[in-house]
């Protein structure tokens, strides 16, 4: 799969119903950006930590999954730093510097393209992730994923299809849970986590909106991002469980 640069932001559109996006693993300043203040009226708490192999994640899971399928999910990463451009909130609340502007639009950009493939390519499925890193939980040390669907609304068009499409058997969480992993939320009926129940690229692309795709915020927590041997693991049971799903959804559509 072949990665394109340009305004500090890397892309790839492909050829598969899936638009893998991580907007929180950058190292870079772009020209003219200074760092973002740690407060800014109207938003919420500012974070500045850089989400460690967040990018590693989200490209593995799009090459685990063109390995498999022969098809290539398209993906967006941003190359700047969170310090200096948060791409996950409203533009308002995403930086102060009016410099920062463009940078920031073209991430925003890269999505919407990726958007309009899938829907081109396939009218009637999709599905969006944003790939994203918490620290460990102290209270629930059994929890390495946590997945934000802003109370299922940015994935009311899969759950129309099937309920249970993100829990039932082979598919995504339970992909996750025979790889070692616990997840939040387990069933489809227990709550998400108050602090990761999803952002603003899920609710902005989202299927509470008509333009957009089903979308999943996925959190993974530090110690399995940054150990080599977990993050392999949890990058092929990502990709395993999103197959599954799309398989799915492609056969509920088509039925």
């Amino acid at each position: 799969m072949k990665v394109a640069t340009g305004r500090f932001v890397d892309w790839h559109i492909g050829d598969y119903p899936l638009l893998v996006t991580c907007p929180h693993d950058g190292r870079d300043q772009p020209p003219g950006v200074p760092e973002r203040p740690d407060e800014q009226a109207g938003c919420a708490r500012i974070k500045k930590l850089a989400d460690l192999s967040t990018r590693a994640i989200a490209t593995g899971v799009c090459e685990a999954i063109e390995a498999r399928t022969g098809a290539s999910p398209s993906l967006v990463l941003a190359r700047f730093h969170r310090r200096f451009i948060d791409a996950n909130r409203a533009a308002s609340c995403a930086f102060e510097a009016p410099a920062a502007a463009p940078f920031y639009k073209a991430y925003h950009r890269r999505i919407r393209l990726g958007l309009d493939a899938i829907r081109r390519d396939f009218p009637k499925r999709g599905l969006l992730v944003d790939i994203h890193g918490a620290a460990d939980l102290a209270d629930r040390p059994d929890i390495q994923v946590l997945l934000g669907t802003d109370g299922h609304e940015s994935i009311a068009r899969l759950l129309e299809l099937d309920p249970n499409m993100l829990w039932r058997r082979g598919g995504l969480v339970k992909k996750l849970e025979s790889a070692g992993f616990g997840v939040v939320p387990a069933t489809s009926t227990a709550p998400e986590h108050v602090n990761f129940d999803g952002g603003f690229t899920i609710r902005r692309y989202g299927a509470s909106r008509t333009t957009g795709l089903d979308a999943v915020q996925v959190e993974i927590v530090r110690s399995v991002r940054l150990d080599p041997s977990r993050r392999a693991k949890v990058i092929g049971a990502l990709a395993r469980g999103l197959i599954s799903l799309l398989e799915r959804q492609k056969l509920l559509v088509q039925s």
